[in-house]
Parts: structure tokens; C-alpha cells; sequence
């Protein structure tokens, strides 16, 4: 039983271990964010940190420093105390912290041997950290085994370690065993080192290497820009040279041109000199002297025909001058007659169209005019019907505030039913408990013995009121189905309301797309109007050139063309204000009919029906509410009854529950200590066999010397 206790002691010590290193790790990420959080300044991180020695001593450092590693140094006690207060208002673990100002390094006096090595001499650290590690690691020196440690600690007084990590204590105690490297907490620290070293030299070379692309992009981009430019400078010496021989071309094909007309006018110069030269010779000689005697004949016999030609000649000549005084008499005559001509189309023009023209623009205008008063009458009934229909929205909007009331106050009496609801089932639910208990407790009192008459009336008394309040609560259940339907009929009288609205809307705006469609045809006819009255205004004479004014008189056809297209617009325009006249008797009788029937369903239909049926729930809702409070009176009465019964059922429920707890305590001890003997048993299994592995490393390692067996 003692080993079973011992080794018991054993697992729960490593299980304290284990939740101590824990919070120490807790506490310093906790450190670490109080002071990002807080932006504390002057703390140095912990030790294990903030050191670097080869990896030989690392053993030996860490048996040496234990959980000083995890010690955080600090510039002074302030920070530290601190750091301390938002530890423990976090609750974020515990930190042991050294201040640099109140720490101070001790004298120590180390033996000159080969054997002996400091081993704070061993360690690479800051200057500004010596009196924190001399705290942890002064008085401790490396010997080379445990006999040199032995005898140091004996002699010097200094605590002494192996390279291996055992230790020899000044005070004589002795620790050693197997320490596993694997687990070096200081080869982790070195390799996270070394990680980010090599880290923060990969950002180092990839920021380098950024740059060099950013400086190669930008070469990249200005070489880029720069054929660019090149090419657009070829492209352009390209465009200029064919350009140049294209106008090379154009030059050789005119200079051949010219070529070609300069042989010409050489070939006719020189032909021309010789004719001249030819002439000259001829007129040096006379005609009759080169003529032979056939046609000297000829010539005899041409002369008189020659002097006929002549008295031709005279006789033409006065012929042509007859002609030219008779040219200019038609001339004359012609002229003054298309003068003449001219007047009179002005005459027929001025006299015949002109006035007629003028009295159908006045007629015109006049109709214009009663057109636009016709829109503006038009415009009023308009504006007319828009008030009225605003004065029905608002009117609209005061019954759907009602409305808005009367469901606030349904969602209100839903609500209120609801939670009655809920409270009947809960009575319902506590009625159903109690009759189980009932009958619980029947079969207890029976057990027990015969009842007295007041308990069994009283119960009698209960189950007559519960069924009572059952019957109500079925009234009520029937009420509100009732009104439910009442307001899913008066929530489809609303939606009906609502659509006819719609219809009444989509119909307003039909007859407003048709007043906007007559209001255009009118702005056409006007503009029609200005048109024609543009063209009579205009001079048929002046759009003439000289040559057609001999065809005015062809003109007739055309005037005649503009009568008929006249009495035609006329036509068109009278069966516009038709369809005009139409269009607004139609407007006026469905708006005046639509309005009837907007304030026939507004005032038989809704208004005095939803304010009767909105009196009537509230009616109802006080009735319900009467109903309630009635209910919860009987519900309170039932419930101090059922108090009294459950007073008089107390005492036997405490007696059950006392045997209750004993044997629930009973069996909570059962378990408890078969699950102690389990966790021993599993322990036990546990040190045997580190027992066995321990007792196999011992064996392996030989029998100890005299003088370790006798520390």
C-alpha cells in the first residue's frame, strides 16, 4: 500500500510538471502581448533568448539554468510590476522577471585548473544582460567529470556540472541520469535562430532581387518606350520614302510627258519654218505665171461667176439687215407682252388667292385659338380630377392609418392570446405533473395508510377547478377562431379595395397617354398650320429662273393643285376637332363615372365598415381580456390550493430524498475510488516499466565508484 501511495505521488508530480511548464508558456505569450498591446517598452525578452554558446554546452546550460531560462529580463521594477498588473487582471500565468537596476553580478573567485571551465564564460550575451546571467550562471562551473566535480564543490564551494548535465550541488546533493538532446530546449532556440536568420537573408535577397526587376522592368519599359519611338521614326522614313518615290515616279512621268511635247514642238517648229519658207517662195511669184493654158481657160471663164458671187454677197448682206430690224421688233414685242403677261398673273394673284389665303390664315388662327382654350379647359379638369384624386389618397391614407391600428391592436390580441396559449399549456403540462404525482403520491399513502376526509375532499376540490378552467380555455380557444376569421375576411375586403385602387390608377393613366396624344396632334395641326402659312406668304415668281418665266402661264394646273390640298386640310382638321370633341366627352364621362364609383366604394365599402368592425374588436379585446383575468383569478386560486397540497406532500418527499442522496452518495464513493484504484493500477504499470528501463540503462552503464557511492 506505501509504493502504491508513493508511486501515486510520483504521476501527480510529473502531472504538476507538465501544468507548470504550461503556464509558463502562457505567461510569456501573455508578456509578449501586454507589451504589443500596451506598447511597453525596455523589456529585453527571457534568457533562453537572449543567449547563444556552442552546442556542447548546451546540456549543461540548460540543467544548469533549469526554469531560470524562461526568466525575462526587464530594464527596471517598474515594468515589471507593470507587466504584473495586467498578468493578474488578465489572468494570463505567472513570469518570473529580473530588473537589470536591482540585480547586481556576485564576486566570484574560480580555481585556475584545466578541469574547471566557467561556464558563464562559455556564454555569448549582450554586456547590458551580464548581471541577470551572472545571477543564473556565476556560481556554476563545467568540470570535466564527476570526480573533478566532486572535489570543486567540496573545496571551492561552487556548484559544478558535466558536459553530460550532471550536476554537484556546493551543499553536497548530486543530480545526473540520461538527459535527452533531442528535447534541448536551446538547440530549438539556435535553430529558430538560424531559421530566421536564413529567413531574413531570403528577404534580403528577394528584396534585392525586387529591385533588380523593378530596375530591369524599368530598362525593360524605357528599351520598350524606346523602339517604340524607333519604329514610329521608321514607320515615318518609311512613309517618306515611298512618298519621295512615289513623287519620283510623278516627276519622270510628267518629265516624259514634257519630253514627248517637246519633240513635238520641235517637229512643228521645224515644220512650220518649212511651210514659212514655202509661203515666202510662193508669194515671191505670181499665181498666173505657174498656171497652165487649160486652166488659164478656166480662169477666163470663172470671172463672171465671180462678180455674180459678188452681187450675192450685197444682196445677203441686205437681207441680213431686214432680218436683224425684224429680230429686234419681236424682241420688243416680246418683251413688252411677257411684261404684260406678268402683271396680270400678279393681278389674278393678288386678287383671286391672296385675300382668300389671308382670310383662311385668320380663320386658321382662330381655330388655333379655340383649340388651345379647348386644352386649357381640358388642362383644368385635369388638374380638377388630380385634386380630387389626391384628396382620395389622402383619404386613402387615413383609412390604411385605421387599418394599420386595427393590426397593431390584432397583432396585440394575438400576442395576448398567444401567451395565454402558453400559460394554458403550461397549467395544462403542471395539471398532468400533478396527477402523476397524484397517483405517486396515492400509491405512497397507501403504502403509508388511509387518508384523512379534508385531504381527500380538497383533491376533489382541485380536479373540479382544473376542469372548469379547462371548459373556459376551450370557450376562449373557440372565440379566437371565431375572430381570426372575422380578420382574414376584413384582410381580403382591404386587398380587394387595394386592387380596385390599382385598376383605378392603370385607367388614369390611359387617359392621360390619350390627352397627351391629342395635345400632340394639336401641336402638329399648328405646325401644319405655320407651314402652309409660310408657303402663301412666299412669291411663286421668286423661286423662278429667266428661262422658266415664259412658262408662267402653265402656272393655273398648280394653283388650282394648292385649292384642293387647302379644302383637303380642311377636312382632315374638322374631322380632327371630331375626334377631339369625342376623345374629351369620353375623358369627362369616365372620370366623372370612375369618380362616382371611387367614392361609392370608398364610403358604402370600407370607411363605415372598418370603423364598425375596429369598435367591435376592440369590443372583443376587452371582452378577452375580462375573460383573462377571470381565468388567471381561478388559475392563482388552483394554484394557492395546490400549494397547500404540495405542503402537506413535502414531508414525504424530503424523507424520499434524504434516501435519495445516501445512496447516490454511496455509489459517488463507489466510483470515485475504483476510478483511484484504476489510475493507480495504470501508474503502477507505468513505473514498473520505467523501473525496468531504468534498471536496464544502470546495468548497461557498470557498478559506481566508491566515491559516488559514498555522495
Amino acid at each position: 500500500m506505501k509504493n502504491l501511495r508513493g508511486l501515486f505521488l510520483m504521476a501527480l508530480g510529473q502531472d504538476w510538471i507538465v501544468i507548470f511548464i504550461f503556464d509558463i508558456r502562457r505567461g510569456l505569450n501573455t508578456v509578449r502581448r501586454i507589451c504589443r498591446e500596451y506598447e511597453i517598452s525596455g523589456v529585453f525578452g527571457p534568457i533562453f533568448e537572449l543567449l547563444d554558446c556552442d552546442e556542447k554546452f548546451f546540456t549543461a546550460v540548460e540543467v544548469t539554468a533549469g526554469n531560470s531560462l524562461f526568466h525575462v529580463v526587464v530594464e527596471n521594477d517598474g515594468i515589471s510590476t507593470q507587466i504584473i498588473r495586467h498578468l493578474n487582471a488578465q489572468k494570463g500565468g505567472r513570469v518570473t522577471f529580473i530588473p537589470l537596476n536591482r540585480v547586481k553580478a556576485p564576486q566570484v573567485a574560480y580555481p585556475e585548473s584545466s578541469d574547471v571551465i566557467p561556464l558563464l564564460k562559455k556564454l555569448r550575451f549582450s554586456r547590458d544582460y551580464t548581471p541577470a546571467f551572472a545571477q543564473v550562471f556565476a556560481r556554476t562551473v563545467i568540470c570535466r567529470d564527476l570526480d573533478v566535480a566532486t572535489r570543486v564543490a567540496r573545496s571551492d564551494g561552487l556548484d559544478c556540472i558535466t558536459m553530460e548535465g550532471d550536476q554537484v550541488s556546493k551543499k553536497g546533493g548530486m543530480t545526473g541520469g540520461f538527459y535527452d538532446y533531442r528535447r534541448s530546449k536551446l538547440k530549438f532556440m539556435n535553430v529558430i535562430r538560424q531559421n530566421t536568420k536564413s529567413i531574413n537573408m531570403k528577404e534580403d535577397e528577394l528584396e534585392k532581387i525586387d529591385q533588380k526587376i523593378n530596375e530591369i522592368v524599368a530598362e525593360q519599359q524605357k528599351s520598350d518606350a524606346k523602339l517604340a519611338h524607333d519604329r514610329s521614326e521608321l514607320e515615318q522614313l518609311k512613309q517618306d520614302i515611298a512618298n519621295a518615290d512615289k513623287q519620283k515616279q510623278s516627276i519622270s512621268k510628267a518629265l516624259e510627258k514634257k519630253e514627248k511635247l517637246l519633240a513635238n514642238v520641235l517637229t512643228q517648229i521645224d515644220q512650220l519654218g518649212a511651210s514659212m519658207t514655202m509661203k515666202r517662195d510662193e508669194m515671191g511669184t505670181e499665181l498666173v505665171d505657174h498656171l497652165t493654158p487649160e486652166e488659164k481657160d478656166s480662169l477666163s471663164r470663172l470671172n463672171p461667176e465671180i462678180t455674180e458671187l459678188k452681187e450675192e454677197l450685197i444682196a445677203c448682206r441686205t437681207n441680213r439687215v431686214e432680218t436683224e430690224t425684224r429680230k429686234a421688233e419681236l424682241e420688243t414685242n416680246l418683251s413688252t407682252n411677257l411684261e404684260r403677261r406678268k402683271q396680270e398673273l400678279e393681278a389674278i394673284k393678288l386678287s383671286a388667292e391672296t385675300d382668300m389665303l389671308h382670310g383662311e390664315a385668320e380663320q386658321k388662327r382662330q381655330e388655333l385659338k379655340d383649340a388651345k382654350l379647348v386644352v386649357e379647359d381640358v388642362t383644368q379638369q385635369l388638374k380638377r380630377a388630380s385634386e380630387s384624386i389626391d384628396e382620395r389618397n389622402k383619404k386613402l391614407k387615413k383609412i390604411k392609418d385605421e387599418q394599420n391600428k386595427l393590426k397593431t391592436l390584432e397583432d396585440d390580441y394575438q400576442g395576448t392570446l398567444q401567451d395565454e396559449a402558453k400559460e394554458l399549456e403550461q397549467l395544462l403540462g403542471k395539471r398532468n405533473m400533478l396527477v402523476t404525482k397524484q397517483e405517486e403520491y396515492s400509491k405512497k399513502i397507501r403504502e403509508l395508510g388511509p387518508l384523512s376526509s379534508d385531504a381527500f375532499e380538497t383533491s376533489l376540490q382541485i380536479d373540479q377547478k382544473i376542469n372548469e378552467i379547462v371548459a373556459e380555455q376551450q370557450k376562449s380557444d373557440a372565440k379566437l377562431a371565431h375572430d381570426r376569421s372575422e380578420l382574414e375576411q376584413l384582410k381580403q375586403d382591404i386587398a380587394n379595395a387595394d386592387k380596385q385602387k390599382q385598376s383605378i390608377s392603370k385607367a388614369l393613366e390611359k387617359k392621360e397617354k390619350l390627352l397627351a396624344n391629342v395635345l400632340t396632334q394639336i401641336d402638329q395641326l399648328g405646325a401644319s398650320m405655320t407651314m402652309k402659312r409660310d408657303e402663301m406668304g412666299t412669291e411663286l415668281v421668286d423661286h423662278l429662273t429667266p428661262e422658266e418665266k415664259d412658262s408662267l402661264s402653265r402656272l393655273n394646273p398648280e394653283i388650282t393643285e394648292l385649292k384642293e390640298e387647302l379644302i383637303a386640310c380642311r377636312t382632315n382638321r374638322v374631322e380632327t376637332e371630331t375626334r377631339k370633341a369625342e376623345l374629351e366627352t369620353n375623358l369627362s364621362t369616365n372620370l366623372e363615372r370612375r369618380k362616382q364609383e371611387l367614392e361609392a366604394i370608398k364610403l358604402s365599402a370600407e370607411t363605415d365598415m372598418l370603423h364598425g368592425e375596429a369598435e367591435q374588436k376592440r369590443q372583443e379585446l376587452k371582452d378577452a381580456k375580462l375573460v383573462v383575468e377571470d381565468v388567471t383569478q381561478q388559475l392563482k386560486r388552483a394554484s394557492e390550493s395546490i400549494d397547500e397540497r404540495n405542503k402537506k406532500l413535502k414531508k414525504i418527499k424530503d424523507e424520499q430524498n434524504k434516501l435519495k442522496t445516501l445512496e447516490d452518495d454511496y455509489q459517488g464513493t463507489l466510483q470515485d475510488e475504483a476510478k483511484e484504484l484504476e489510475q493507480l493500477l495504470g501508474k503502477r504499470n507505468m513505473l514498473v516499466t520505467k523501473q525496468e528501463e531504468y534498471s536496464k540503462k544502470i546495468r548497461e552503464l557498470g557498478p559506481l565508484s566508491s566515491d559516488a557511492f559514498e555522495t
